[in-house]
């Protein structure tokens, strides 16, 4: 909305008061709830999650820049 001049609200200098302050801090570090990786990933194993078609589904290395191991790393996380 277009407002004349004389409507114009403008800024007043000033201190911000502390109590007003809002301090923003995470209650944990969210990196030591993650789950350990393993550096040797087992074989992709059905579950009642996903099954083995499911993963098919996923076309995991379609274009074939992945590794073997980084096969088996990505399908153990899922």
């Amino acid at each position: 909305m277009y407002k004349r001049v004389d409507q114009k609200v403008k800024p007043v200098a000033g201190t911000f008061p502390e109590f007003a302050r809002v301090t923003r801090q995470f209650p944990e570090d969210p990196l030591l709830s993650l789950p350990v990786l393993t550096p040797n990933p087992p074989e992709f194993k059905p579950t009642e999650r996903i099954s083995e078609e499911g993963m098919k589904m996923l076309l995991i290395n379609e274009e074939g820049w992945l590794w073997p191991e980084e096969i088996k790393l990505f399908q153990h996380i899922m």
